[in-house]
């Protein structure tokens, strides 16, 4: 007897019908083959609603996004009530906002299997993680195999780890530390502390310049509309023009919110408010003066 196709359900309260056409185009080869199904809910409840019904145990795959601001039973509360109720199907966070992660619980984490960041080249990446967990083929166009023996390149495995969830990341460190010699195994332990902690200290700078604009928008010195809650990094873009022995800068706060860059212009009072480290970085070690540009009429 023929076994069922197994069924991708895709969750997403902003999936319009373009969306799922895009879907059902990206991965209409896979379809064709009978490789799997895809199904769409466009909220959180319908989808449950669907898992609910789904007696057969067809859903092999959930693609779910978990900010759905649109829908009762937004993505992180879905995850959780699977894992409550003990429904383990693989899941794929696909979604804009990755530090909604953490509100996950560590049942919920166990049935997570990778994360994607939206963006402009996410769902050809979605697509072929859909391809390897379930068929166990596909590899992404843009990724690197051997034309020989096929095998997955350093830029295919590196893709592929970043795609995994924090979790997944980390237990795969620990199951590779014992597959190394003993001098290698000396040289991680001489090299990565140092590394770590300089990763420890641009993350603890990252969310200082966070804090810094949520403290700003308080005192109404930057508008509310930028998305600080949502927002998972902030960074300084610094354009500097010289001229006569001095050096003008231009100071603009970017992020990143739902795949689309931002930034905002500013003024030298909130630049003079800016933590040290961020007023004078360290290739501007004060050889010539730095002068802030100033815009008409700021």
């Amino acid at each position: 007897m023929k076994s069922p196709i197994p069924t991708v359900l895709i969750i997403d309260d902003k999936l319009t019908e373009n969306d799922k056409q895009h879907y059902l185009q990206l991965c209409k080869e896979r379809l064709d083959k009978g490789w799997y199904k895809l199904e769409f809910a466009a909220s959180g409840t319908e989808g449950l609603e669907l898992i609910k019904a789904d007696s057969q145990q067809r859903i092999a795959l959930i693609i779910l996004d978990l900010l759905m601001d649109k829908s009762e039973l937004d993505g992180v509360t879905l995850a959780n009530l699977l894992a409550k109720s003990h429904v383990n199907i693989k899941i794929i966070l696909y979604t804009a906002y990755p530090q909604w992660e953490d509100k996950l619980n560590q049942e919920a984490r166990k049935n997570i299997v990778s994360l994607i960041e939206k963006g402009a080249k996410a769902p050809r990446v979605l697509r072929d993680f859909i391809d390897m967990l379930i068929t166990g083929e596909g590899v992404a166009a843009e990724f690197v195999v051997d034309q020989y023996t096929r095998r997955a390149g350093l830029p295919t495995l590196r893709k592929l780890a970043k795609g995994l969830s924090s979790e997944l990341r980390l237990r795969l460190i620990y199951e590779l530390l014992p597959t190394f010699s003993l001098k290698t195994l000396e040289q991680i332990k001489r090299e990565i502390p140092a590394q770590v902690d300089e990763i420890i200290e641009q993350a603890a700078g990252e969310d200082e310049l966070k804090q810094w604009v949520f403290e700003q928008q308080k005192a109404n010195l930057l508008p509310v509309e930028i998305p600080t809650k949502y927002v998972n990094k902030f960074w300084l873009e610094i354009r500097e023009k010289e001229k006569k022995g001095r050096i003008y800068l231009s100071y603009y706060l970017r992020w990143n919110y739902d795949g689309e860059y931002y930034s905002k212009y500013l003024l030298k009072k909130l630049v003079e408010k800016l933590p040290p480290y961020f007023q004078t970085p360290p290739e501007y070690p004060g050889a010539l003066p730095v002068v802030y540009y100033k815009r008409r009429g700021s």
